[in-house]
């Protein structure tokens, strides 16, 4: 009844979007109410796990695990996986759909030198109440095969190492440096772009070379060396 003591028009609508209109009940008595189904909580990515899983075929796998989607009167039946290459702006693919009781996949096909971007949503029964995506998660594994290039300048007891060709994806560098082509007894370092090496022996020829290295859970995943350059310390 209304405040005036008429009925409620029967054709009348709900227009929250996070409820589904097709299934209220037409509202005459309170014992045919029944319980409306509401569009469920956006899940969370909770982490996006990368491994290499060969370093001879450059490929990697990565395990994105979320939360479970909640919501008092909701419905979940699955969860979708999208994922987009490139770039976070890209179109999204569904991957994967998977159980309401499974919360994680893992994407087996990555090759190294993309990014790949995931996001995730719940499906409930009625298809206009699926929740919204949740926030993107991302990973950039390195191409295990590409080579840096290097440039190697001499000083007075020092050589400064420079890249000039960067590996896509790398989170730095790492050079091996000897008084030998084969490298035996040789000292390594770190470095982002540009490395200055001193107390280097005078009138010495230095073999020099470098490859990226990404770090997967706590560990350094390293790609191809360089071709090796030599310089003769002034």
């Amino acid at each position: 009844f209304n405040k005036n003591g008429g009925k409620v028009p029967a054709n009348i609508t709900l227009n929250d979007p996070n409820v589904d209109s097709s299934v209220i009940s037409n509202p005459t008595t309170s014992s045919n109410i029944t319980t409306v189904p509401q569009r469920p909580a956006k899940p969370t990515i909770k982490s996006a796990v990368m491994t290499a899983s060969n370093k001879t075929k450059n490929s990697y796998s990565t395990k994105i695990s979320w939360n479970a989607s909640t919501n008092a009167n909701s419905a979940v039946t699955n969860y979708e996986v999208y994922r987009a290459v490139g770039s976070s702006k890209a179109k999204y693919s569904k991957i994967a759909t998977v159980s309401k009781s499974t919360l994680s996949y893992t994407d087996k096909s990555l090759q190294g030198g993309k990014a790949y971007y995931y996001k995730v949503r719940a499906v409930s029964t009625t298809s206009k109440l699926n929740s919204d995506f949740s926030a993107v998660k991302y990973v950039k594994p390195i191409n295990l095969k590409t080579k840096p290039t290097i440039k190697l300048t001499a000083g007075k007891k020092q050589a400064t190492v420079k890249i000039t060709k960067k590996v896509a994806n790398a989170v730095s560098y790492q050079i091996s440096y000897a008084t030998n082509s084969k490298f035996k007894k040789a000292k390594t370092t770190t470095f982002k772009t540009s490395k200055t090496v001193k107390k280097l022996s005078s009138k010495k020829t230095y073999y020099v070379r470098a490859r990226a290295y990404t770090t997967i859970n706590g560990k350094k995943v390293y790609g191809a060396w360089s071709s090796v350059k030599k310089a003769k310390i002034k």
